[in-house]
């Protein structure tokens, strides 16, 4: 650069006026002005154009990459919280459930124990009562054991204290039922003997009573035929009277 310069400062530099502007009747426009100026200039426009949205196009064509990438990463980022959160979820249940199984589990050994014990307890009682009871049936041979030799004892003692046995006194011979004949026969005469004030106190019960002190006998055997010999007495002796 320094050498640059110092060339620059050794030459001689002539300024030279510029170019007016050319009067108005001398401008003219060439027949060629569209081909080779306009078009020219426009095409370079275009070209510039072109070149602008190519340019814009291929930012917001990056620009829209980029969103996509992010929008995917973040997309991503969801499915793999959300299969994190899943699989949280299904480890969180599977540790609930081992909880449950050891829970139940427990509460089933507990249950067994208790009824173990209850059995157990039952067990225990039920000998308990059958040992009770072999000790009462014990107890209870054991005293009827004791009261049969007492018994046989006392039945031995009553044996040799006891004299002799006096002569058995014949049983009086009960005395036979009169037969019905004999019965009407009687009734009849007991009814035909009362006056009129007896028969006003005179029932059937009252014969039969007289005949049985009569006859020192019970005759409820016979005490059909002495009612109807009654009612035929009363009747003769109403007829009579």
């Amino acid at each position: 650069m320094t050498e640059w310069g110092q060339g620059i400062q050794n030459k001689q530099i002539s300024l030279e006026p510029l170019p007016g502007p050319p009067p108005l009747g001398e401008i003219t426009i060439k027949p060629n002005f569209f081909k080779e100026v306009l078009i020219p200039h426009l095409t370079y426009f275009v070209t510039i154009l072109s070149q602008l949205g190519g340019a814009v196009l291929l930012f917001y064509l990056a620009k829209f990459g980029m969103d996509w990438e992010k929008r995917k990463d973040k997309e991503d980022k969801k499915k793999k919280q959300a299969e994190a959160r899943k699989l949280s979820i299904m480890e969180e249940k599977k540790e609930t459930e081992k909880e449950d199984i050891k829970r139940q589990a427990r509460e089933e050994q507990q249950r067994k124990m208790e009824a173990e014990k209850q059995a157990k307890r039952q067990k225990e009682e039920q000998e308990r009562e059958a040992k009770k009871q072999k000790q009462q049936e014990a107890e209870l041979r054991r005293k009827q054991q004791q009261a049969a030799k007492e018994e046989e004892a006392a039945k031995a003692k009553k044996v040799v204290e006891k004299p002799a046995a006096a002569p058995k006194k014949p049983e009086p011979k009960l005395p036979a039922l009169p037969s019905d004949a004999e019965l009407t026969k009687l009734v009849k005469e007991l009814v035909g003997e009362k006056t009129e004030d007896d028969m006003a106190t005179t029932t059937k019960k009252s014969v039969k009573a007289e005949i049985e002190k009569k006859l020192g006998i019970n005759l409820d055997e016979k005490k059909t035929t002495i009612y109807e010999a009654v009612a035929e007495a009363v009747e003769e002796w109403a007829d009579n009277n």
